[in-house]
């Protein structure tokens, strides 16, 4: 799926960051390129690229997953001039903006490394792995770090490595596809359902629903004989909002005495912001949100993974559909003297969160596993699935939430906290072309356990306006701060 997206410029990349930090040592260039030496050994998953290749149906190509023989760690990194200023909303657009992975007989992975200071930005193509895997890398960076033999001159320890990882028997294999070990069975007659449904919803209720009086995309390329251009590359824009660690842990608190968690809490929120300031005519909301399998799958099944984690695609999303009625009651409640009144929100929120376990355990995974059905070629997939995919998901405001960044990693020898520790953790994924994705705001969060926690909304330049997206951003943070207030 996320091949051909980013082939015809639907979809470009995810980053994920993270802001390093030690009272005694110094993340020189040299210790940035040891320990993403040591990474790129410990997991196979970063050699992984997809090559297409004629079929034996004439005028098709079939994908395959392949390795790169060598990977020389120095082209896997920038180093970036270091402001002062971090991970900022205009180096993410950057990034997200950049299309460097389009070569048909890839030589470099489909990965990189951008450093600036302190901060590390792993950004890779969606089709390699996800937001989680983000995780997985600085996790490991990290143990890397701090597995170092400090003060040993780290340049003596880069030329012992020779800079380059290189395919041989020593180098485990590349996990297994999820898809073929997951035991989860898909229903026809489910997938025929959802598609009748999302196709009268947008019949019925189209100029009714949130994003309906947007501006339209541009049209979608569907031929994958050749890459886009920069012409039909999607522009990414990016706005953020950061929320201070006391403020997270007074929400995080709330969050608890009302049964529920952060995400469910964001969506209705975001819902809430989007319905109650931006969409005041609309009557329905269709929402939708990412969520890692790897929970609810045995990943060691898979292969390739370290006791930091597996870095593969592992996500798998779900929608609600809501009438708005009832949330834009429970928003205006939340200033309501009445504490009853006030509570309607979070039952709006423990309703959400039922409901996502439902769909993680359920539909939701049945759908994933579903894809399976497109087979191999890149032309069936483009043809089965784009008409489809622009029925169900461009109505759609999409959350994607990393969660907490785990605390420093303790060493064993000396029992004391180690000596390299993430203080910030950010997740941003680029936008996608509104034909066949979400024609609006994408939120992608992460934080630090204890820490910040930092919101980027996403959308495509030309169709939400960056003002827009500042006030939804301003107002779904309002809304969660009213919830809270009203749990005291």
């Amino acid at each position: 799926m996320f091949y051909a997206l980013y082939r015809l410029g639907v979809q470009s990349n995810i980053a994920v960051s993270a802001r390093y930090s030690s009272q005694r040592r110094q993340l020189s260039r040299e210790a940035v390129l040891c320990a993403l030496h040591a990474v790129v050994q410990a997991h196979p998953s970063l050699r992984a690229v997809f090559v297409r290749r004629p079929s034996t149906r004439k005028g098709h190509h079939d994908l395959f997953k392949a390795t790169l023989n060598v990977i020389r760690i120095d082209d896997a990194v920038e180093f970036e001039y270091d402001d002062g200023e971090g991970v900022t909303s205009a180096l993410l657009e950057r990034i997200h903006n950049e299309w460097a992975w389009m070569p048909d007989e890839p030589d470099k992975p489909w990965w990189k490394l951008v450093v600036k200071g302190r901060d590390l930005v792993w950004v890779c193509h969606h089709a390699v792995a996800d937001g989680m895997s983000g995780f997985v890398f600085h996790r490991e960076f990290l143990a890397a770090l701090n597995g170092m033999a400090w003060p040993r001159p780290l340049m003596a320890e880069a030329a012992c490595a020779a800079r380059t990882v290189k395919t041989d028997a020593s180098v485990p294999n590349l996990p297994l596809d999820p898809l073929t070990v997951s035991t989860v069975r898909y229903s026809i007659l489910e997938l025929i359902g959802d598609l009748v449904m999302y196709t009268l919803l947008a019949l019925l209720l189209g100029k009714w629903t949130i994003y309906s009086s947007l501006p339209p995309s541009r049209s979608c390329l569907r031929d994958t004989s050749k890459p886009a251009n920069a012409e039909n590359y999607t522009k990414t824009c990016i706005s953020s909002r950061r929320i201070p660690a006391a403020s997270m842990a007074e929400v995080l608190a709330a969050c608890r005495a009302n049964g529920t968690t952060f995400t469910p809490l964001l969506l209705v929120a975001f819902t809430m912001a989007l319905a109650g300031d931006h969409f005041p005519n609309a009557k329905l909301g269709r929402s939708r949100y990412s969520y890692d399998l790897r929970p609810l799958m045995d990943t060691h099944q898979l292969g390739g993974s370290t006791p930091s984690g597996s870095i593969l695609n592992l996500s798998a999303g779900a929608q609600h559909i809501h009438w708005l009625r009832r949330f834009r009651a429970a928003d205006a409640a939340l200033s309501a003297e009445d504490a009853a009144r006030r509570q309607s929100a979070w039952d709006l929120v423990r309703e959400y969160k039922a409901g996502m376990e439902r769909r993680m355990h359920g539909k939701g995974t049945r759908l994933w596993k579903s894809v399976s059905l497109l087979g191999t070629s890149v032309e069936d997939f483009v043809k089965l699935s784009f008409d489809p995919l622009g029925r169900t998901l461009p109505p759609t405001y999409h959350v994607s939430n990393l969660g907490a960044f785990p605390s420093a990693p303790r060493v064993a020898d000396d029992k004391k906290s180690a000596a390299w520790a993430v203080q910030d953790a950010q997740f941003s994924v680029a936008a996608t072309n509104g034909t066949v994705g979400t024609h609006g705001i994408i939120l992608s969060v992460a934080g630090v356990r204890g820490g910040d926690t930092v919101i980027h909304a996403a959308y495509e330049a030309g169709v939400v306006e960056r003002g827009m997206a500042e006030q939804v951003l301003q107002g779904t943070v309002r809304r969660i701060e009213a919830l809270v207030a009203s749990s005291r």
